[in-house]
């Protein structure tokens, strides 16, 4: 279902997409300032960690303060579970969550809410609108890889209980913080792609080391002693030692070569709906040929290739 909406069932219809997620909003907007009225709505699910938000903004790359104020920076930065990138050509405006979403021509600007003419069209995540909420998903994510900044990441930490059937929510975790350092014109500046360090959630032991035994601590003192010598990389994939490429192993196209993420994003996404480590695949992710069902998540790499491959890993 789609629906037009202009006045106050436009501005009502952005207050339930944040106010109805349950799993996650994503709000994409180049001005962003906050009033008590947004505030009040996004207050409801500020303090709960398994609802994630997602802000891209935009514009000033100057400045980024004139795209959205500091205050309201300091505030989404204060919710456990939350992403803040930045997008310097933005003028797209669009809020999302888990089931429906508006895209439209206000920014979440107070001033735009009371003061334009505005105007966006209404979708749910149904059978009839499922092309135009997903072709929206895919499109963001593009943005993301291809050009956007990610400059804040936090993620909440959960500790697994009862064999693995529950999980208590313990803190939130800041995975990357570049506010007091972004500055994209700076010579040797390198950006930062969400994709590349983005996880839904944390388990206390990633984050809490293991304390060592005294053996396993001597043994590390012996293995740095010894001197190993490294065969040379042989890789049909590249007459250099650089890594080589990947594949997806569902798709076939080419990837960062990293047996822990063998997916392209489009296929995790799909793939992580059900998270079968053992759900057979069509390629190799070393070599990128066919693997007829002998690849999935847990083995992503043909075994005859395997010996070529670890070198790498």
């Amino acid at each position: 279902m789609s629906t037009f909406l202009t006045q106050d069932s436009l501005n009502n219809a952005i207050d339930d997409v944040i106010t109805n997620a349950k799993k996650f909003i994503v709000i994409t907007s180049p001005f962003i300032k906050l009033d008590d009225h947004y505030k009040e709505r996004f207050n409801l699910i500020k303090n709960n960690p398994n609802i994630y938000l997602r802000i891209l903004f935009g514009k000033n790359e100057d400045n980024l303060y004139r795209s959205m104020k500091s205050e309201d920076l300091d505030y989404f930065k204060s919710f456990p579970n939350v992403s803040i990138i930045y997008e310097p050509k933005l003028h797209a405006k669009s809020y999302i969550n888990e089931s429906e979403g508006i895209i439209t021509s206000m920014n979440l600007y107070d001033y735009s809410a009371i003061n334009n003419v505005e105007y966006g069209v209404y979708f749910t995540k149904s059978k009839l609108t499922d092309k135009l909420y997903q072709e929206h998903e895919d499109y963001h994510y593009e943005l993301l890889e291809n050009s956007a900044h990610c400059i804040y990441i936090k993620r909440p930490v959960f500790k697994t209980t009862l064999l693995g059937l529950s999980k208590n929510y313990l803190r939130s975790e800041v995975l990357l913080d570049l506010f007091s350092s972004f500055d994209p014109n700076k010579r040797g500046y390198k950006r930062i792609v969400y994709q590349d360090i983005d996880v839904g959630s944390l388990d206390d032991n990633e984050v809490v080391p293991n304390l060592k035994t005294r053996s396993e601590k001597r043994q590390e003192k012996v293995k740095k002693n010894v001197k190993v010598v490294k065969p040379t990389p042989k890789n049909t994939n590249t007459a250099t030692n650089k890594k080589p490429k990947g594949y997806c192993i569902r798709t076939g196209s080419e990837i960062p070569f990293n047996p822990e993420r063998p997916f392209c994003y489009n296929a995790f996404v799909t793939w992580n709906k059900y998270g079968d480590e053992n759900f057979k695949e069509k390629y190799c992710h070393f070599s990128g040929e066919p693997s007829n069902g002998e690849t999935c998540f847990a083995k992503p790499i043909l075994r005859k290739n395997w010996k070529k491959a670890r070198i790498y890993i």
